[in-house]
């Protein structure tokens, strides 16, 4: 939980040094916000919890390419051999690999939505670790080293394609792809592709965090695999296990995540048509169908049916690569998800201090807010309505009342009341910030946004979720 501080902080001296000199007020400026780019034409009412009207965030176009990234993506673990990044937004697809075939695919609409529903940016990140894999179950061996992805701490609205080399040689039936649970440490298997030429495995995860690849030991029979076909052009085909038994009942200790998307025909980069690895047994599935989303549109509604009684009987092998067809029909299909896929994790405000009120440049106390315990910090916003001028972004960071200092970092823009190019500074973390007090630190204080119901303090706004504290 997080509520605003009357305190001053300790960041007097370093207004002074970024301007803030007499703490002049600008007169007249009218329009003020509440919470980022919904505004009312004319600075008219709101009412509760927001602006309607003109000139609010440009649906989910507002992030301005991917410059306002910056944070620390993986998170702290054992010392990084190579390290990638790259910064996407909501409705951008792509990737982020190393030179050893490691890699993260993400799909449009897997970065999330703002409190007001428009796009934002990430920053991915997968990083080479000299750590010790953890021991899988039931005899299987590690074969990579430690990937560390980012960020953590959040469940995508849509499926990652993970990657990972594999090393010596093997036989496909016999590759993992674990996932190390950050809060119990424990591994988690997950159904696994094997790329016979380039030695790489690939496996379908909501949630990021540290992986790696390994190879079953010699206990019990291979996988099956369920063969999903997905004949539409606009619809994601998701499916997830409601139930299952299984053929031999030890293997639940390895159990793999039951969880596969699969794209609309014609998706550069992703596969219409996939295999889905489950020891064998008899299993209830819920198949889920949901237009996929567009750089002008959301994704659609999702449906699903429940799939009861489907057998895996016989195992997948290289050499012998048997199917079951998994069929998929949507008909007599209910609104809403599978309760078994994973949901979206929802960013709340954090602190806000925005209203709807005239507001003139350069605040006269700094603006404080103070944390009960960790959080995942998912955006930071400034004010500049500047006269109705806006101001070309710079940057924003926090300071810490222990001397820490976050950021700063390169904001991007998005309008404001009326429409007012660049009124707000946003910028999108990526980090846990521990319980404390911070105070923002905006590059351009003469711009920044405020009045007296912020009592003088520059308007400003955070966005995240609790987090387990590193």
């Amino acid at each position: 939980m997080i509520h605003m501080s009357g305190r001053w902080g300790l960041l007097v001296s370093a207004w002074m040094a970024a301007g803030l000199g007499a703490c002049m007020v600008s007169s007249g400026n009218s329009g003020g916000s509440l919470d980022g780019g919904w505004s009312a034409a004319g600075g008219g009412t709101a009412g509760t919890g927001g602006i309607a009207g003109t000139g609010g965030i440009a649906g989910t176009g507002g992030i301005a390419g991917s410059g306002g990234i910056a944070g620390t993506g993986g998170g702290a673990g054992a010392a990084p051999v190579d390290k990638a990044t790259k910064a996407l937004t909501t409705t951008m697809e792509g990737s982020v690999s190393l030179s050893d075939g490691a890699k993260i695919d993400v799909p449009k609409w897997a970065v999330p939505v703002d409190s007001k529903g428009a796009g934002t940016a990430m920053e991915f990140t997968i990083t080479k670790t000299a750590a010790t894999p953890p021991t899988p179950p039931r005899g299987a061996i590690p074969s990579s080293a430690v990937y560390e992805l980012g960020p953590g701490h959040y469940t995508f609205a849509q499926a990652l394609n993970v990657s990972f080399p594999v090393a010596g040689t093997t036989t496909p039936e016999k590759v993992r792809v674990y996932r190390i649970d950050p809060t119990t440490q424990k591994v988690q298997r997950y159904s696994t592709s094997y790329d016979t030429t380039a030695r790489v495995a690939t496996a379908q995860t909501y949630a990021l965090s540290s992986w790696f690849s390994a190879t079953a030991g010699d206990v019990g029979q291979p996988d099956g695999a369920f063969k999903i076909t997905n004949t539409s052009s606009t619809d994601w085909i998701n499916a997830c296990v409601v139930s299952h038994t299984l053929t031999d009942p030890t293997q639940d200790t390895d159990f793999p995540s039951g969880t596969i998307s699969v794209a609309p025909t014609g998706t550069i980069g992703w596969a219409s048509t996939m295999n889905w690895y489950l020891p064998l047994g008899t299993y209830s599935i819920c198949v889920e169908a949901q237009t996929a989303g567009t750089v002008s549109a959301a994704p659609g509604t999702p449906r699903n049916v429940t799939l009861t009684a489907q057998v895996l009987a016989q195992p997948w092998t290289a050499s012998n690569p048997v199917t079951t067809d998994l069929p998929v029909s949507m008909t007599g299909a209910a609104t809403g998800p599978c309760n078994c896929t994973p949901q979206e994790t929802v960013f709340t405000k954090l602190f806000e201090n925005g209203n709807i009120y005239a507001v003139y440049n350069q605040p006269t106390a700094p603006t404080v807010f103070t944390t009960t315990g960790c959080n995942y910090i998912s955006r930071v916003w400034t004010y500049h309505w500047n006269d109705g001028s806006g101001k070309t972004p710079g940057t924003i960071g926090l300071s810490s009342s222990v001397d820490m200092v976050y950021g700063p970092w390169q904001a991007s823009g998005t309008p404001g009341q009326g429409g007012v190019v660049n009124a707000y500074w946003n910028v999108y973390p990526n980090i846990v910030l521990p319980a404390g007090t911070y105070t923002f630190v905006d590059s351009d204080p003469a711009t920044w946004s405020q009045n007296t119901d912020t009592n003088g303090t520059g308007m400003a706004g955070v966005e995240g979720v609790p987090a387990p504290c590193p």
